[in-house]
């Protein structure tokens, strides 16, 4: 399901602290329940697509659903619409629904509940450690956010789903675009051995 969060969006608020830990550039805004993220007719779609039964479900927001970290352009600035969006793919309990989105230029698992987002990005600029500060470890330069499983992907890479239909799950792993520095010639005509596509980070997740 391919949800457009662009044609129909109501303005975000804009931040009363620009550049901070959180509010970089918007704050949630709480007090406007009239403002939305899709229209009513998107949402009637959406409530039909998310309807069907399915095993798994994978929905695509071309911003961040889950995360809680930042003041970036997310559903978190729309809370209302957020809420109505995470309580309608929870309530498909016989489903198992991932939650794909990029925009961030760095990659990340996150979990609420009962749903999964994977954010991917960028296939070619994703921000190293340090990239917008001095920090230089995963603890000093990724944001706060209970959500997030693990640290920042920050290398260049893409996302994959692999389905083991046999063992009902499905792996999905954030996956190096370029051969890293580390890659090593071997053998005895010094081929490249290169691991480029190889994970980066992964995790896997039961099919209901």
């Amino acid at each position: 399901i391919l949800l457009d969060t662009r044609f129909a969006r109501s303005p975000f608020l804009d931040t009363d602290e620009p550049g901070a830990p959180g509010k970089e550039s918007y704050i949630p805004d709480t007090e406007n329940h009239d403002k939305q993220m899709l229209s009513p007719e998107q949402w009637t779609w959406l409530e039909e697509q998310t309807s069907r039964p399915v095993d798994v479900r994978l929905v695509v927001s071309s911003i961040q659903v889950l995360a809680e970290g930042n003041g970036f352009e997310g559903w978190r600035m729309l809370p209302y619409e957020r809420d109505r969006l995470t309580n309608l793919l929870q309530s498909q309990t016989t489903t198992s629904t991932i939650i794909l989105s990029g925009d961030r230029h760095k990659g990340g698992f996150y979990r609420y509940q009962n749903l999964t987002e994977v954010t991917a990005s960028s296939w070619t600029h994703t921000i190293p450690l340090g990239g917008y500060s001095n920090c230089t470890t995963a603890q000093e330069c990724d944001e706060v956010d209970e959500r997030r499983i693990d640290d920042f992907v920050r290398v260049n890479h893409f996302g994959s789903i692999e389905f083991s239909w046999e063992n009902r799950t499905m792996t999905i792993s954030l996956r190096r675009t370029e051969t890293s520095q580390q890659s090593l010639y071997s053998g005895n005509h010094g081929h490249l051995i290169g691991d480029a596509g190889e994970p980066v980070q992964s995790f896997t997740f039961p099919i209901v």
